[in-house]
């Protein structure tokens, strides 16, 4: 079964082993002497006197060895970053990364490139737009074959579109699809890729988006290889119906997609922040009559609060979730309580545009 770039995400945030270990997507672990390179082409490995290699869309994840004095700096930003405190964990590895010791030996060469691709992620986990476009730039012309070549293109043009700019989100994604045939890259990042410029497609009406949607999860379904890519789509489509002011029939389809038991973290939280989309909007409708609407706004409330709460590790979603917990905490009249969740927001998402609409609607400074 293909694992989701979601689980990829989190198993990248868990600790090291004492020794190389190579995660694969179905499901596999090898414990291996050394890895020798991760490209965007395949990852090398030397095994008991032999040397092998897996293609670098069979690999979810690399684990290295920390052994070593050198490695001291980095070893404690993986600490600081499994346990949450991700502004730290960017200052030591950066350290690490100025390290003459790592720089100047060729068995450390891949700090770089996973230096920076934690320092990426650490970036999109604090929601930090500017820091995650300039962290995937730096990656990619330090080490520019880099194992997170794909992945880190999709960052840059998720944290694009979350920034406004369409053209240059676009721009990243076209690239994605080129680099599919001038790279060599996996049939998958060709249609994330189509995932995506779809939705960046502001000429699309409502229903035409939906019907392409729609498309391109029947188009991915029956291949376990683009699973995430057809799950993915299916949320899209709920989000489009709430977009077009369908949010009965919205309600419905995400329903359904956690019925169907997928343990897809990113899926799992797009369903139930739909939800609540889906009851905040009924919410405001009904505002008029505070019997109907209060039901709804708590309903709404404890969807988002549980993406906040379950998966903070879908960093687009969760600052976002916790913005909409708090409207819908003060639309019931519980002011206190949304204050609280916008002092939340701010300590966790400082540089997030969700922080600021949430403290415009409070009329809070700051």
């Amino acid at each position: 079964m293909l694992l989701t770039a979601s689980a990829a995400l989190l198993l990248s945030f868990a600790l090291p082993q004492s020794q190389d270990r190579i995660f694969l997507r179905n499901g596999q672990v090898l414990a291996v002497d050394k890895v020798n390179t991760e490209t965007y082409s395949e990852v090398t490995y030397r095994k008991g006197g032999s040397d092998g290699r897996k293609p670098a869309n069979e690999v979810l994840s690399v684990s290295h060895s920390l052994n070593g004095r050198p490695l001291a700096d980095y070893a404690d930003a993986m600490e600081l970053m499994e346990s949450g405190d991700f502004r730290r964990a960017i200052g030591r590895f950066e350290e690490a990364l100025q390290n003459k010791d790592l720089a100047g030996e060729a068995r450390y060469a891949w700090t770089k490139q996973h230096g920076l691709w934690n320092m990426l992620l650490c970036s999109a986990a604090l929601g930090d737009l500017n820091a995650i476009i300039a962290t995937n730039d730096r990656l990619l012309a330090a080490v520019p074959n880099t194992f997170f070549y794909p992945q880190a293109l999709v960052k840059k043009a998720e944290a694009l579109q979350d920034k406004k700019d369409l053209k240059g989100a676009e721009g990243v994604f076209k690239q994605l699809q080129g680099d599919v045939g001038s790279k060599g890259l996996h049939e998958e990042w060709a249609r994330k890729a189509e995932l995506g410029l779809v939705l960046l497609d502001g000429s699309l009406a409502p229903a035409d988006k939906q019907r392409r949607l729609e498309g391109i999860a029947e188009k991915n379904k029956a291949s376990a290889e683009f699973a995430d890519v057809a799950s993915r789509a299916r949320v899209e489509v709920g989000n489009a119906m709430v977009d077009a002011g369908q949010y009965q029939d919205a309600k419905v389809r995400f329903q359904a997609i956690l019925d169907a038991g997928t343990t897809d973290s990113a899926i799992l939280a797009g369903a139930y922040s739909g939800l609540g989309d889906c009851a905040f909007n009924l919410g405001v409708q009904a505002q008029s009559d505070p019997k109907k609407s209060s039901p709804l706004f708590e309903d709404a409330a404890l969807n988002f609060l549980r993406v906040a709460a379950t998966y903070p590790a879908e960093y687009r979603l969760a600052a976002r979730a916790m913005c909409f917990a708090g409207m819908s905490m003060n639309y019931m009249g519980k002011r206190p309580d949304a204050m609280q969740m916008a002092r939340k927001l701010k300590l966790n998402y400082p540089n997030s545009v969700w922080k600021q609409k949430l403290f415009t609607e409070l009329q809070l400074a700051g």
